[in-house]
């Protein structure tokens, strides 16, 4: 029993100081001077990271003024972390259509806004579920883990990795098989497309698993909050998309750049038309 308590302090710690990476992550965008951002959904994945900072940022400031703060400071701090989390996963799942759109050719632009704007309204929900009875009261206890206000966001989140996942899977099914009829090798196909669908997949796949078990605990009326891994799995999927997303900016830059001037015009013409 000691040593399951002890290693589930251990993972609770890590999940607790995920913060750690989501700065990291900014201090790379700085250092691969790849910290602009724009309207261009392309860019959503870094309002994704600053957004992650800030809110582990804030959430940190919650538990560093616990002692001297009342009750309900307290909880507001954690729902402002919420909030800046829920534009997070705007940001986030709006980005993973975007990607998904872009690697099977689709030139479609409302999905990407309104899949973001899903999650937004879903996670608010949420938060008036999760906080609406504790703020102003004495009683802080928050009950959003078996709220079906979570489980419904869970489930629409899980539903986007998934069908953004069979997106990917689709098109590099499609490309290995052209590959097979043209007798190359996969490197000389596009080896830099192919590495960042495989982050993408991978990605999806990873913060999937994360929803899943979670809506599977909160049918079933299972308590895990004893051990919470939710924040470890996702930063580190984000800095995935991170990852591929940079690697997308030093192709540019190097002249290996495939069509992302004919995209933004693309884009912009698409943009005026609607």
């Amino acid at each position: 029993m000691t040593v399951v308590s002890a290693a589930v302090t251990t993972l609770n710690t890590l999940n607790y100081s995920m913060g750690v990476v989501a700065f990291s992550s900014v201090l790379f965008m700085l250092h691969m001077d790849a910290y602009t951002v724009d309207s261009h959904p392309r860019s959503w994945v870094r309002w994704m990271v600053y957004l992650d900072a800030l809110a582990f940022f804030v959430l940190y400031q919650a538990d560093l003024v616990r002692d001297v703060s009342t009750c309900s400071m307290h909880t507001s701090i954690y729902m402002a972390a919420d909030i800046v989390w829920s534009f997070k996963d705007f940001f986030k799942f709006g980005y993973l259509v975007y990607r998904g759109l872009a690697i099977v050719g689709s030139k479609r632009v409302y999905p990407i806004y309104w899949t973001a704007a899903g999650s937004l309204v879903l996670y608010w929900i949420y938060i008036a579920c999760a906080y609406g009875h504790a703020l102003g009261s004495t009683d802080c206890t928050l009950d959003g883990f078996n709220d079906n206000s979570l489980i419904a966001l869970y489930l629409y989140w899980t539903l986007v990795e998934v069908v953004v996942s069979a997106m990917v899977v689709r098109k590099m099914s499609k490309v290995q098989r052209k590959v097979r009829m043209a007798n190359f090798a996969v490197e000389t196909y596009d080896r830099f497309k192919f590495k960042e669908e495989v982050r993408l997949l991978i990605a999806c796949i990873g913060m999937g698993m994360v929803t899943s078990v979670t809506i599977v605990d909160s049918l079933a009326g299972f308590d895990r909050r004893d051990l919470a891994l939710t924040r470890f799995v996702f930063v580190y999927m984000q800095l995935l998309l991170l990852l591929g997303s940079a690697s997308g900016d030093l192709r540019e830059s190097g002249g290996e750049s495939e069509g992302e001037d004919e995209d933004d015009a693309d884009w912009k013409r698409r943009s005026i038309d609607s």
